[in-house]
């Protein structure tokens, strides 16, 4: 006689962060669109300011203000490195490629912003790690 093993299955996402409570969403979700407070000068010190002042209650609310900050400061260094780019070639890639990496902003925060409100692990395209993960 063959017995199988019933393994039990679990609902939950995989990327699911367990425990996460509804202020901790709607926080994460606020660092993300951070990037639009100060879209052009420097959208990098209101997700700062907030992540140092919440980042200590909650291991969910320090993940996502880390791939928040990774992300706005990969998009000012892109930025950076087209501007310049673009003065040693007269501007022809800054036409082509600064709205991809505007794209890539505007996507990227939408995508972290829906991971956030369900509560989900999310990491940015593209990004470059300047703050490590603490997952």
């Amino acid at each position: 006689m063959v017995t199988t093993t019933h393994i039990p299955r679990s609902n939950a996402h995989p990327l699911a962060w367990p425990g996460v409570v509804h202020w901790e969403k709607v926080f994460a979700v606020g660092l993300h669109l951070t990037i639009l407070l100060i879209h052009f000068a420097l959208p990098v010190l209101p997700c700062l300011v907030l992540w140092l002042w919440r980042r200590k209650r909650s291991r969910f609310i320090d993940d996502h203000g880390r791939q928040a900050l990774n992300f706005q400061i990969t998009l000012l260094t892109y930025s950076g490195a087209l501007l310049l780019l673009s003065a040693a070639t007269c501007g022809a890639p800054a036409f082509v490629l600064i709205p991809v990496v505007y794209v890539l902003g505007a996507v990227g925060t939408t995508l972290a912003c829906v991971a956030a409100n369900r509560g989900r692990v999310f990491r940015y395209p593209m990004c470059i790690p300047f703050f490590e993960s603490v997952v």
